[in-house]
């Protein structure tokens, strides 16, 4: 089923993007947003089916992954989107547009949602516990029992913060150069504490009808714990320090 609308939520990890896609999906009226243009997703879609055509992959997403109202939606990190470039920039069809021209056309009537996660910190952070824990996301409200002891290290920390200023700049810079306006939404304020009036602007800004008897849901709870505010006291400290001895 071609959509009629679609939308692209431009993120980084650990922003609350996991939470808005899960609570849009649920909704049944947003498509089904997920990460289909992540490399190692594509990549192996390929090689399943034997094939290079890039154009047919990204129909069949489109096609299987709209919702009854003919909405499409996915999750777009700002590496995936360098690698779906790429992709695009090989098709000679298209080799002679602007990126943002030949995703109008891949992409009918395109909306883009920004989420931005203002302390890069406490964002950093969260990635450092996932890639240790190689835990995504919590499924309840009790504490996680780690099985592994995470340490806090400093320099990789930084080194994530650097790297999530760096593409949240990224992202910013393809808005600005194209004249995009996208719908922007901070993870502080529209989804830390409460998700569920974003949730509604959100499909208010896609046009698509609220319900007034719409249940909105999602299976996300927020990651942060006590260890996570112990690494952040132990990284501004370490901040500090570095600063006094410079």
């Amino acid at each position: 089923m071609k959509p009629h609308v679609s939308f692209l939520v431009c993120t980084l990890a650990r922003s609350g993007s996991g939470l808005l896609c899960d609570a849009l999906w649920n909704t049944g009226l947003a498509g089904k947003p997920d990460e289909y243009f992540n490399p190692d997703t594509v990549n192996k879609h390929l090689r399943t089916n034997k094939s290079n055509d890039y154009i047919d992959y990204l129909n069949k997403i489109l096609n299987e992954n709209s919702t009854e109202n003919k909405v499409f939606g996915a999750k777009l990190m700002w590496d995936d989107f360098f690698f779906l470039k790429g992709k695009i920039s090989t098709i000679k069809s298209f080799s002679h547009l602007k990126i943002s021209d030949s995703m109008n056309i891949l992409f009918p009537n395109l909306h883009y949602i920004w989420i931005r996660r203002q302390d890069k910190i406490k964002q950093a952070i969260s990635l450092w516990k996932m890639y240790k824990t190689g835990i995504p996301t919590w499924r309840n409200d009790r504490p996680l029992s780690y099985k592994i002891p995470l340490e806090f290290n400093f320099k990789k920390i930084k080194t994530l913060v650097n790297q999530l200023t760096e593409d949240e700049q990224n992202w910013q810079n393809y808005f600005a150069n194209n004249r995009i306006k996208p719908f922007i939404i901070t993870y502080e304020k529209d989804l830390e504490h409460s998700y569920k009036n974003t949730i509604k602007r959100t499909l208010e800004y896609l046009n698509i009808p609220v319900p007034e008897n719409l249940i909105l849901w999602t299976k996300y709870k927020k990651q942060s714990d006590k260890l996570s505010e112990e690494f952040e006291k132990l990284y501004y400290k370490e901040l500090k320090n570095k600063i006094s001895r410079s």
